[in-house]
Formats: structure tokens, sequence, C-alpha cells
């Protein structure tokens, strides 16, 4: 089996796998997943090496959303008690940030809750001004996650040279529906080409473990390849109490572990980050998931779910042998490759 997956490596960094190869990726015998795991490990070093890149993010704006995600602890319909807030002062943003560079992070996304931005409301201003000031006090790249976004409010974010825009989609075309009704997969997609033709890096990923075959899972992978993001984060579902998939039982470990596996053979040469759900969902295989990806999400808190200690990330990343993206080890990498 290992020879095989091997085989399927070293054909996906040529060219993409056919649909046949690709189910038969996701549906490797439980068995055989360290040889999955070694063989998407062999995809990953062909890509990024062993070096790895660490994000934070902050919930600027929390629990204010017209939308009706089924996933999503701040949606309309949710039934959460979580801490909704408008847009957090700059002042917080920047504290927030300063500590997320201490912990290790060399990205910090600013995310707010809602629709989106068109560019000419005076709260997106703020937020022009938050990553300005970001940009001029910290080291890290300064990333957004505001939702939509029109053609004007796009120009302004080129112009405050933001770093990358995050903007998921979600899931496939096909199943899109079934988790969001306010807005289509469609709008989504709009977006991310909106940012693309304007130049601009885009960060867009999607969730496992809705209740999407493993189909959608290709879908959704497809059609980011096809919009030629650069950086897919993954997220596992969180049954949060309150929203409608709260009742959903959690992805088995061993299944997510071999989905981010398979998605590395069919996004090869784009930055895969582990996201969402990684502790709750993978527990102590989320270390395997470092063989595969190329960056990971950081720091105590992601929107309204727990992380771990960012220091504990760090020290197994470290024992891992992995090159940090803000370390020293890692530029000089860069500099010989």
């Amino acid at each position: 089996m290992l020879e095989e997956l091997l085989e399927l490596s070293e054909k996906a960094l040529e060219s993409p796998l056919s649909q046949k190869d690709v189910n038969k990726i996701f549906k490797t015998p439980d068995k055989y997943l360290i040889e999955l795991v070694l063989s998407a490990n062999r995809i990953k070093r062909a890509f990024s090496g062993n070096r790895i890149s660490t994000c934070s993010i902050i919930s600027a704006k929390t629990g204010i959303c017209s939308e009706d995600c089924a996933f999503c602890a701040q949606s309309k319909i949710s039934k959460t008690n979580i801490n909704r807030h408008r847009l957090l002062e700059t002042e917080k943003i920047l504290d927030a940030a300063i500590e997320a560079e201490k912990n290790g992070a060399d990205r910090f996304s600013i995310v707010t809750s809602g629709w989106g931005y068109r560019g000419d409301e005076k709260e997106f201003l703020k937020i022009l001004e938050a990553i300005q000031v970001l940009k001029q006090c910290t080291n890290m790249k300064i990333d957004v996650s505001l939702g939509m976004l029109g053609k004007k409010a796009i120009e302004m974010l080129s112009k405050v040279e933001v770093d990358r825009v995050h903007h998921n989609i979600e899931t496939s075309k096909r199943f899109f529906t079934k988790v969001c009704t306010t807005h289509t997969f469609q709008d989504r997609v709009k977006t991310v080409k909106r940012l693309k033709e304007a130049g601009l890096e885009v960060c867009s990923g999607f969730i496992i473990g809705m209740g999407e075959k493993i189909e959608d899972r290709i879908s959704a992978a497809e059609t980011l390849r096809s919009l030629q993001v650069d950086s897919v984060p993954i997220n596992m579902l969180i049954p949060i109490k309150g929203t409608p998939l709260g009742t959903k039982s959690p992805m088995k470990a061993m299944d997510a572990l071999k989905s981010i596996a398979a998605l590395r053979f069919l996004l090869p040469k784009t930055e895969l980050r582990l996201c969402g759900g990684r502790v709750q969902v993978l527990g102590d295989l989320w270390i395997l998931a470092l063989f595969i990806v190329d960056g990971v999400l950081i720091g105590r808190t992601a929107l309204t779910t727990t992380i771990r200690d960012p220091e504990l990330d760090i020290k197994a990343m470290k024992d891992l042998g992995l090159i940090l993206k803000n370390s020293e080890d890692y530029q000089n990498h860069r500099t010989h490759t």
C-alpha cells in the first residue's frame, strides 16, 4: 500500500489525479494511516520542505450577523451564549496582535462577523486604520476576514497593503444550501474572484464533518484549485450547542486525518493550514497532521471556540524539527532554496 500511495503522491505533483485515485485515497483503510501520512508528507516536503507557518486571529466583531450558517455560533438563528460585541477599538486589536506575536504567530487576522462590507461604512474605515497600525507596530503579516466584499472595499484593502484576505467557500456547491440559505455559494466564489482579480492573496477553505459526502470535499477542493487561492484552511466541524448542527456527532479523528491527507494530494502546491477543530476533533492525532500541512492556527481561542496554550504548540513543532516561519532558520532556509 505504501508503494501505491507514494506513486500517487508523485503523480499528484505532476498533474491532477483522477476521480478514481482521489476516492481511493480518501477511503484508505485505517490500518494504512501511517503510510498515507508518509505519502502526504512527501508532497508537503516537495512544496514547502520542513517549514511551517503559524497564524492567530481575533474576533474583532462577534455575534452580530444577518446570515443563517448552520455551523456558526454567531449566526442569526443560533441560540448560543457567546459574548456578542461590536467592533473592538484599534488599541484592543493591537494588544491582541502583540500578544499573538509574542506567542509565536507570523500572521495575524482581524475577523468580523456579518455579511460583509461595500467599502463606505464607518466601521470598515476603522478596520483599515487598524490594519495600518498593526503593520506599523508588529512584524507579522496582517490579514483580514470580513465576509463578502464589494469592489470598492477590495480596492481600499489593497491600498492599505493588507497581506491576505480570508473568505471561505465553506463546502461544495451541491451541499452549500444544506448549511446556508441567506446567501449563495456563488456569492462566496464571486468575492474570491474579485480579490484575485485585484491581485490580493486569498485564504479560502472549507469545513469537513458537516454531513457532506467525500465527493463534496473533493468538489470544494477542486473549486479552490480552479480559483488559484494562495492558502486553504482546513476546518473540522465543532458541533456547538444552540446551532442547527449542534447535535451532530463530531468526526472521528482517524477520518478527519485521512481527509486532511487526501486534501494534500488534491492541492499539492497550495498552502494548507490546519485550523478550527484540531483540538476538539483530532485530539492527539493533530501532531500527525503537522507532517501534512504548511501552517497551523495557534492561540488560546478561535472565534467562539478554544484551542490550547500556544506555547505547547510551538514546542511540539520545534520538537518535530519543523522550521517556524518567523525563525532565523526559516529565513536562512529561504535564502538557500
